[in-house]
């Protein structure tokens, strides 16, 4: 039953945004009643084996993925990969790292094993992982039906507001990193994953839009902005991972967990945002850094994990646009 207040935001909308901004909203809406009732991780799982959207679009999904990865490939295994810090820029597509990015090391492309960040964690985190500490700002890594409480070390849910942005992951990050120089270590930033950071997302967005994406379907901005808005949130989030870096030791790798489709057409369609089967959000970087001392591993029994509750998991998915 829709209470009075939802209707009354409905017609709102509509009135000031129009039709397809409301039914967007209606959508978010009936979305988020679906992770309430059922529970985050059976609505995950369907995202899994099913993906996101419609019948059709998932059987689109499945039948292009699996023609997609006969030309690309599945993807890398990071955990079988050679670091000892690994930090994942959400949503930071490979070509415009190469032409964008400030920062320094020996660059390659490789292929992600997933197009949206649930995908991507649930390939490459089965398993016991005892010798990695992870410290991440994406949910997902609490509610993955395929990760226990013991499959790191410890893993470190960062409290999120809008003052601090990422540098409450900075510093748990470096906090971590010092209290186990033995472990290897995850970060995992919401950056430059939408809603978008920077001047033009400062100036463009106002409630009730959420994002730059949201503005590009309702037609309040072009293709020209949205990608600019996307190149000035990869200058924020690289200042912020400048910072971490000078306090880490041994071998570090940035990459992604997926790539970004900006508006770009696809078998007709115009994509936009990720979880699509398309090489602009299966090809990620894979910078790796020059090092000197590499850190000595050791594996121990996980350590427990403080958790986010429902309340401020919702509140993120939300906030990142998944509801």
């Amino acid at each position: 039953m829709l209470k009075e207040s939802e209707i009354r935001k409905f017609f709102i909308i509509l009135r000031s945004q129009g039709l397809i901004a409301a039914l967007n909203e209606a959508r978010l809406h009936g979305v988020k009643i679906i992770y309430e009732r059922l529970g985050i991780r059976k609505k995950l799982m369907f995202y899994l084996n099913a993906g996101q959207g419609t019948f059709f679009s998932a059987l689109y999904k499945n039948i292009y993925t699996y023609i997609l990865e006969n030309e690309i490939g599945e993807g890398i295994e990071v955990m079988s990969e050679d670091w000892d810090n690994l930090i994942i820029l959400d949503a930071y597509r490979s070509d415009y790292f190469r032409k964008y990015s400030q920062l320094e090391g020996e660059l390659t492309e490789v292929v992600s094993k997933g197009d949206f960040s649930p995908e991507f964690i649930s390939k490459n985190f089965r398993g016991e992982f005892w010798d990695t500490v992870v410290v991440t700002a994406n949910v997902f890594y609490q509610i993955s039906p395929f990760m226990n409480d013991d499959t790191f070390f410890k893993m470190v849910f960062p409290e999120r507001n809008e003052k601090s942005k990422h540098r409450l992951v900075t510093e748990a990050a470096a906090e971590e990193n010092k209290n186990y120089p033995n472990k290897r270590l995850i970060v995992h930033y919401m950056s430059p994953h939408d809603p978008f950071e920077g001047a033009l997302a400062d100036d463009l967005v106002e409630p009730p839009w959420h994002g730059m994406y949201q503005m590009f379907r309702c037609g309040k901005i072009n293709k020209e902005i949205l990608r600019n808005s996307y190149i000035e949130t990869i200058r924020e989030i690289e200042l912020e991972v400048q910072k971490l870096l000078p306090k880490l030791e041994g071998k570090t790798v940035i990459t992604s967990d997926h790539g970004e489709n900006l508006a770009e057409k696809q078998h007709g369609l115009t994509l936009l945002g990720h979880g699509h089967p398309s090489k602009e959000c299966r090809m990620v970087p894979w910078l790796e850094m020059d090092h000197d001392e590499r850190k000595i591993l050791r594996a121990e029994e996980p350590k427990p994990n403080k958790k986010l509750n429902n309340y401020e998991l919702i509140k993120r998915l939300e906030y990142f646009g998944y509801v």
